[in-house]
């Protein structure tokens, strides 16, 4: 569905209507033909789907199994956590807009990363009314030698040391160098662990999900999720595939 706002009457638009997308860069609004990704095999559920990508098998099974858990496991009390969560939590829709969404949406939302990764699904709501932080020290350096990405990221942040919190990260299939925006699919590729009795320390490393060549650019989207069940706004970082090896 498309968010259409030009002026006088409407100001902007985005999303998609009839295979035509709508969206902006830093000078002006576009329209672009739409283009559905093909929906690529996994071999493992642990290499999960962006929770918004809704073509997804593993996707749909995660969303309906999490309608399950709220509406026959989930008390009378845990939903009205999330609905006051809800209530005290202000999103932005693709406009920029500030909105609401409710308790169900919420714990949708955030559980759907966890069903994906292998964790539980938190079914009591979250009482500090905020969304995680982005962390905006992330960058990677990508490498063709043994097929790895290093990962540098603020290991200050309060995910790092705490159990069942994650740093989810998912990665984009490479493009040509040129190109100057990506908008997915995406490929789930793993988490970085909280951990109160040994915390990431930056840099890490992990291993590419794509093999990658020299000269392609890919980039990579993040989400922050706590152990309280809060999960922050997708955040990224793209580079250039090298060479190597990196140190």
């Amino acid at each position: 569905m498309a968010l259409i706002k030009f002026g006088p009457g409407i100001v902007d638009a985005r999303g998609s209507v009839a295979g035509v997308v709508f969206s902006k860069n830093s000078t002006s609004n576009y329209m672009r033909a739409r283009k559905v990704p093909v929906n690529p095999r996994m071999a493992h559920s642990k290499l999960a789907r962006d929770s918004e990508d809704g073509t997804q098998a593993l996707v749909r099974a995660a969303m309906a199994a999490l309608s399950v858990q709220w509406s026959q496991v989930a008390s009378a009390a845990q939903r009205t956590a999330w609905e006051l969560y809800a209530t005290n939590v202000t999103m932005q829709n693709k406009l920029g807009e500030a909105i609401k969404l409710s308790g169900f949406n919420h714990f949708m939302r955030s559980n759907a990363v966890r069903l994906q990764n292998g964790q539980a699904p938190v079914l009591a709501g979250p009482t500090i009314f905020e969304i995680p932080e982005q962390d905006p020290k992330v960058s990677v350096t990508i490498e063709e030698w043994e097929q790895r990405t290093n990962l540098t990221f603020d290991d200050t942040m309060e995910w790092v040391d705490e159990d069942d919190a994650a740093l989810y990260i998912w990665a984009g299939v490479p493009q040509n160098p040129q190109r100057n925006f990506f908008k997915g699919p995406w490929l789930g590729i793993k988490d970085k662990a909280g951990s109160s009795v040994t915390p990431k320390t930056s840099p890490e490393q992990f291993t590419n999900l794509h093999h990658l060549t020299p000269g392609q650019k890919v980039w990579y989207r993040f989400r922050i999720g706590r152990a309280d069940g809060r999960l922050s706004e997708p955040f990224y970082a793209h580079n250039i595939v090298v060479a190597g090896p990196l140190p």
